[in-house]
């Protein structure tokens, strides 16, 4: 009987094991991102404020400017401070390299009520080392992440919407 306890014990280990290995990548993560990726162009108003603590920076906007294919355009007239790693708000950075989610619940963020997730790389060339988030599943969209990089700092991202169909 003692056998059989063993077996068990060694099974139950496997198979927790194998369904850690096993995360998978959420499917309304996936398809938000099928959805931003379907955008071809579009302009939009940033606002920047800065909270590090010995920095004293006023708020700065910007426009940015996206086409499907390059790299987001920034124009403005009020600051040259850029981070190194340039501004992405799609979920296309967060995707080049393998990666898991791990579902966090949910939680309202700018006044909207949100799908929770972290997203972790499972390879060494991802450049950032876990981002959250936050899914407007209502309206299929992304309303806000927070990525912590490797090298440049966390950077917090809020999403607002002009239009309640806008994806951008």
């Amino acid at each position: 009987m003692r056998h059989y306890w063993k077996y068990f014990t060694w099974l139950t280990v496997f198979f927790g094991v194998t369904t850690l290995a096993a995360q998978g990548i959420d499917k309304d993560l996936l398809a938000i991102q099928h959805r931003m990726d379907s955008v071809a162009y579009f302009k939009a108003n940033l606002t920047m404020t800065v909270d590090i603590s010995f920095i004293k920076m006023p708020v700065k906007n910007a426009v940015i400017t996206y086409q499907k294919g390059k790299r987001m355009q920034i124009s403005t007239q009020d600051f040259a401070l850029l981070p190194k790693r340039g501004l992405d708000f799609s979920l296309n950075s967060l995707t080049d390299y393998p990666f898991l989610t791990v579902d966090r619940g949910k939680e309202s963020k700018g006044g909207h009520w949100c799908k929770v997730l972290n997203v972790i790389p499972t390879d060494a060339r991802a450049d950032f080392s876990i981002a959250t988030v936050w899914l407007d599943m209502a309206l299929r969209r992304l309303q806000a992440s927070e990525i912590n990089t490797k090298k440049e700092g966390t950077y917090q991202v809020l999403l607002q919407y002009e239009k309640t169909q806008d994806l951008l």
